[in-house]
This record gives C-alpha cells, sequence and structure tokens, in this order.
C-alpha cells in the first residue's frame, strides 16, 4: 500500500523555534542614509542590483534623504532583518555601490507621500544569519498537543510550592491605539501593550493563605518541559469554592509586558 502524503501543517512550519521574516520588517542603512527614511528594499541577487525607495522629508535643517546619500555616497550598504521583537534575522552587506538610476515622479491623482527611486549596482555581496546562534539556546520543546493531553500542564508557584491548575485562559495582550487627530484625516498610533486579566482554578489540599500571596508565577508544561511562563503581579480577586473542595478560583493580571517575549513576533 502506498503511504499517504500528510496534508496538514508540517511541524518545521509551527516550531517554538521558527520564524517567518516578514517583508515590513526591515533596516537599510548606510553611513549617510537612516534607515527610517527608506520606505522600499528591492535586491536584484542574480544581477547584482540594488533598488531603494526613500521618502522625500525635509527636517528643516537637512536635505532630502536621498540627496544626502547620493552626494555622500558611500561604497557600502547594509539590509537588515528583523523579527518582531527587533532581533537581527539576517544581515546582507552590500560593498561596492555605485549610482546607476535615480527618479522621483509626482501625480495629482495620487495622494501617497513621494519618494526617490534608486537604483544602484553593488559589486560583491556577505550575507550574515545571527539568528543561527540565538536559536541554538532556545529551549527544545514539543509541539503543543491538539487536545486535552497528560503531556500539557499548567502549574502555579507561590511561594516555595507549585500548584496544579485545573482550569486556565492563556494569556493575551491587549494594545491600546492612539487617535491622532489632523485636519479630515485621523492617524491611529499603537500604544502600551499589557496582558489582560485572566481567570485560572488551583487544585490543592493545602489550606492556602490567600491574604499574603500578592505576586505568584505561572508556568506551563508540555513533557515535563517548562514552555513559557508568566510572572502574576496583581491577584483583582480570590474566592474559595465552597462545593469543590480544594478548588480555587483567582482573577489575575500580568506585569509589564517585555518585547524580547515571542507572543509578539
Amino acid at each position: 500500500m502506498e503511504s499517504k502524503a500528510n496534508m496538514g501543517v508540517p511541524e518545521e512550519l509551527t516550531g517554538y523555534d521558527t520564524i517567518f521574516c516578514r517583508a515590513f520588517r526591515f533596516g537599510f542603512k548606510s553611513t549617510h542614509l537612516n534607515e527610517a527614511f527608506v520606505r522600499r528594499v528591492k535586491i536584484d541577487h542574480f544581477n547584482q542590483k540594488l533598488y531603494l525607495e526613500i521618502y522625500q522629508v525635509f527636517t528643516g535643517q537637512r536635505d532630502a534623504p536621498a540627496q544626502e546619500f547620493i552626494t555622500n555616497l558611500e561604497s557600502d550598504g547594509e539590509l537588515l532583518v528583523y523579527d518582531g521583537c527587533g532581533t537581527v534575522l539576517y544581515t546582507i552587506k552590500l560593498l561596492g555601490m555605485a549610482l546607476e538610476g535615480h527618479e522621483v515622479s509626482f501625480d495629482y491623482a495620487n495622494s501617497d507621500v513621494s519618494v526617490d527611486v534608486l537604483k544602484l549596482g553593488y559589486k560583491k555581496e556577505i550575507r550574515t544569519c545571527p539568528y543561527l546562534e540565538i536559536a541554538k539556546n532556545l529551549p527544545k520543546v514539543h509541539m503543543l498537543p491538539k487536545g486535552p493531553s497528560e503531556d500539557l500542564v499548567w502549574k502555579i508557584n507561590i511561594g516555595d510550592k507549585e500548584y496544579v491548575l485545573d482550569e486556565m485562559k492563556r494569556p493575551s495582550l491587549k494594545i491600546e491605539e492612539i487617535l491622532i487627530p489632523h485636519k479630515n484625516g485621523n492617524l491611529f498610533l499603537p500604544g502600551k501593550a499589557c496582558w489582560e486579566s485572566s481567570k485560572l482554578k488551583i487544585l490543592t489540599d493545602d489550606e492556602l493563605n490567600l491574604d499574603n500571596v500578592k505576586e505568584c508565577t505561572i508556568r506551563l508544561y508540555i513533557t515535563n518541559i517548562v514552555r513559557e511562563e508568566w510572572r502574576v503581579t496583581e491577584i483583582l480577586g480570590k474566592e474559595v469554592d465552597s462545593k469543590t473542595k480544594g478548588v480555587v478560583t483567582w482573577a489575575i493580571r500580568f506585569g509589564c509586558v517585555h518585547y524580547k517575549h515571542h507572543e509578539i513576533l
């Protein structure tokens, strides 16, 4: 009998250390070009060509970024590709750059910002991948089970003891939106990120002194390996279940969001 192909999503695409490069998480910089002004980058590796779109923006004391870059064209430039936490996944350094074309266009029917479009040739490229070194130190864990499993356990540390959680809603992030009104339009900027409050049930035969508990740690175990960890900094309410012995229900809130957390990748 012929073997059948796996028609589901393969583990190689969903692993803990798997990160998809996103088209908008990049930077291109050179000595006289700030990566904040670069809107789009295209590299033709086969023909050794670089295409840059650079915002036409004036700061009042400096010329447009593209003009300053062309006037002081350095021989080297570098593309950096990031993950959502700002970690550099890989870089491409372009050596011996030379300007081959410069275009700019305006159109009454288009309200987009104007950009300088540069075409440059280069002689050599050097690629590095810092993420490979970072990935060596990531914990090796199994895939999340698709259903209830003894391999997946939520636990909470209170003082020097650890308790199993009967119910636990996975912590989720909430990102505020900041409204910037201007004339006929509105601009929405992402604000602070915070953990939403969550409820949990603790299984225990001990008599917990709930009033003295101000901070604790929740861990997700998969096959006895800690996969994720959250520090609880605020306990909003505590309730002992009188019907079910050994069950304590808490409403909790987590601490500050660290942008190293893989939730934001």
